[in-house]
């Protein structure tokens, strides 16, 4: 067994390393899948078992064909947090070189200002005096009076950061700004794509808001996820992981 595998079932998990010409990360079940080209390489950052998660790097070539060799951006240090939070296993790809710089750099950067008072130790907490989080999005109160109570609402509405992710439902939401777009399953369209289809083929598509200012109250609630509840209106937030694919908050 290799210390790799050693790390991740100390936390009750399983690894998977697949070389090839592919590149991915995911996490099915328990277990956690690289697929990575044949001369990258994947160690161990940092690991903590009690907390259940571990910072993977994998060192590999920049498949940008436009990059000059000897150059600093030759080569690509990607880092993946790989952990367990309240019912699921996730894998984020992040920054930084311990478990908890990596759990800050996916914060939002409104979230990061609001908990400088805020001791350290309680800033992963899933609530705190700033925010209130579920899984990939955090929850901050807004000022009374900011949100007038004129505003259209909508009714247990899904968010969603696209790319076919099980979407959280929101009892009340208002939004602000943002595009039209139509989206079925991991697909989305823009509004002039979605325009030019025939109409059978328009079908099963659902309308949705991309990146608006989003606000929401009352009950949240996702299967992998315990429910909670926002008393009074919070701007909703999505975490700051950056992926090679389009990544959109959706509502």
């Amino acid at each position: 067994m290799t210390n790799l595998e050693k790390a991740f079932r100390k936390m009750k998990a399983d690894v998977k390393v697949i070389r090839g010409d592919r590149y991915s990360v995911d996490v099915r079940k328990d277990t956690f899948i690289f697929r990575i080209e044949e001369d990258a390489t994947i160690t161990i950052q940092h690991a903590d078992k009690g907390d259940k998660h571990i910072l993977i790097n994998i060192r590999r070539k920049n498949p940008n064909p436009n990059v000059r060799k000897g150059t600093s951006t030759e080569i690509l240090n990607d880092k993946w947090l790989c952990g367990h939070d309240e019912r699921e296993w996730f894998v984020a790809s992040a920054m930084g070189t311990t478990i908890w710089q990596a759990k800050q750099s996916l914060k939002p950067k409104i979230v990061r200002e609001l908990e400088t008072e805020i001791k350290p130790k309680n800033r992963h907490k899933r609530k705190n005096e700033a925010f209130k989080r579920q899984g990939e999005w955090f929850f901050v109160r807004v000022p009374e009076g900011r949100i007038s109570e004129n505003v259209v609402t909508h009714k247990d509405e899904p968010i969603s950061r696209g790319r076919g992710s099980k979407p959280h439902i929101v009892e009340e939401i208002t939004r602000v700004g943002g595009r039209t777009v139509y989206v079925k399953g991991a697909l989305m369209l823009e509004e002039m794509a979605y325009n030019t289809l025939d109409p059978d083929k328009q079908k099963g598509y659902r309308a949705m808001k991309a990146d608006a200012t989003v606000f929401g109250r009352g009950y949240v609630k996702h299967k992998d996820h315990a429910t909670i509840y926002l008393e009074g209106w919070h701007e909703i937030f999505m975490n700051t992981e950056k992926l090679t694919v389009n990544l959109v908050f959706l509502d």
